[in-house]
């Protein structure tokens, strides 16, 4: 038996403890009071205990509950229109997990996880035409695993590639990365002047802006245990997509450092009206380091992605720098910048086939901004805002398109539990 415990935002009690506590209040079992002396048959008490209760399948696989809820207002301005929105941050939304494990031997475990996205307001799909996302509910993970303290772990099913989030990495969480640029993803690029033409209609800034990495797939998945703070990995999903990577963390002193590079390989095809998986390989990286004392910090992220409609490939940059510190007795306050600059997304892309737009032959994007996130560690929250500004250089068909800036703030807190 053994009291509640609390381990990274899950909290556990077995059956054991809990009749122990009920029956240490006042020496009464309050739950179920089945008599009997206190230790000679507790397994026959836990069993039915546990049969007028709520419980988990069987006491051999272990049940863990968690998740996250985050939400954010979206204040946006395309230079024409603006709104306030109420939004969940696509990449970092509202989740539910359940997990569990069980020993198979000493060094030897197998374990399976369910994870589920909740968003009712996605804020990859608002924009100025939509204002609430549609409802959503997805299933982000669902897999087993079978894992060995000296050969590593095997996975299998929908689970994250090896490359998810590798041009992402950060030492601190500022709700401001590459991939989260998409506060902007689904609204149009306004021409100069306010006008939506024809040949913008079709363009989003998700068109000429994006994260390069994996994401979750059907996959058998190996890692390597971790020596000497690097972890290899590898993925193969049915269809035709595979990917390595290798991960890095370690503290020298007073400095901390993560890091992570990896190739993407996808071959599937599409036979829709666009090639939406337009990728043939990738290979991106990101390195995050800080240091502890002062809590100066700084990221750096790039990556490259040979696409199938244009001889360029579509590249992007990222640099972030700032401080987190405990100022405020609640928990840490981090203060950041941070700029993103990327090229070549969607060149070649031939938008004609809607009788709207044209082919874009040059595509440039640079998005900059600057936040805050303050800690409350007696509720495992964070409260977080930041603004982000968007510019972009295009050509149509050979033409310089125009185009207005387009402006965000958001704001929101992210809860786990």
């Amino acid at each position: 038996m053994h009291a509640i415990g609390r381990k990274g935002g899950w909290l556990t009690m077995t059956a054991a403890s809990v009749l122990l506590l009920g029956a240490g209040v006042g020496g009464k079992a309050y739950a179920a009071d089945l008599g009997g002396g206190c230790c000679g048959d507790l397994e026959e008490r836990v069993a039915e205990l546990e049969a007028t209760t709520a419980r988990k399948g069987n006491r051999v696989v272990s049940l863990e509950i968690s998740g996250q809820v985050n939400k954010a207002l979206l204040f946006w301005d395309d230079g024409v229109d603006s709104d306030t929105f109420i939004v969940d941050p696509d990449s970092d939304g509202t989740r539910v997990r359940f997990a569990g494990k069980a020993k198979l031997k000493p060094g030897w475990e197998a374990g399976y996880t369910l994870e589920f996205n909740f968003r009712d307001a996605q804020s990859q799909v608002v924009s100025q035409d939509v204002d609430d996302g549609g409802d959503n509910f997805t299933i982000r993970r669902n897999f087993w695993y079978i894992e060995s303290e000296r050969l590593g772990r095997l996975t299998l099913g929908q689970e994250n590639q090896a490359t998810d989030g590798i041009n992402e990495i950060d030492v601190v969480p500022t709700y401001s990365t590459v991939s989260k640029t998409h506060y902007a993803g689904a609204f149009k690029i306004r021409t100069a002047g306010g006008g939506v033409a024809p040949t913008a209609e079709l363009f989003t800034w998700g068109d000429v802006l994006g994260a390069i990495g994996g994401g979750q797939e059907d996959i058998v998945r190996y890692d390597t245990p971790s020596i000497y703070g690097f972890i290899a990995s590898a993925s193969w999903g049915d269809n035709d997509i595979w990917d390595v990577a290798l991960h890095f963390q370690k503290q020298w002193n007073s400095v901390k450092v993560v890091a992570g590079i990896g190739y993407l390989k996808d071959d599937r095809t599409n036979t829709g009206l666009f090639d939406v998986t337009n990728t043939d390989s990738q290979i991106s990286g990101s390195i995050s380091a800080i240091h502890t004392p002062t809590g100066l910090f700084a990221t750096f992220a790039a990556a490259s992605r040979d696409q199938r409609s244009s001889d360029e490939d579509a590249t992007n940059l990222y640099f972030k720098a700032g401080i987190s510190r405990r100022w405020l007795p609640y928990g840490d306050t981090t203060l950041w910048a941070d700029y993103a600059k990327f090229e070549g997304f969607s060149e070649g892309k031939d938008f004609t086939p809607l009788a709207i737009g044209g082919v874009l032959t040059d595509s440039k994007a640079d998005v900059w901004g600057f936040g805050v996130v303050q800690s409350i560690d007696s509720a495992a929250m964070n409260v977080y805002a930041l603004t982000q500004f968007f510019s972009s250089d295009l050509d149509v068909d050979g033409a310089r398109l125009d185009t207005e800036d387009h402006f965000a703030i958001v704001v929101g807190s992210h809860l786990k539990f």
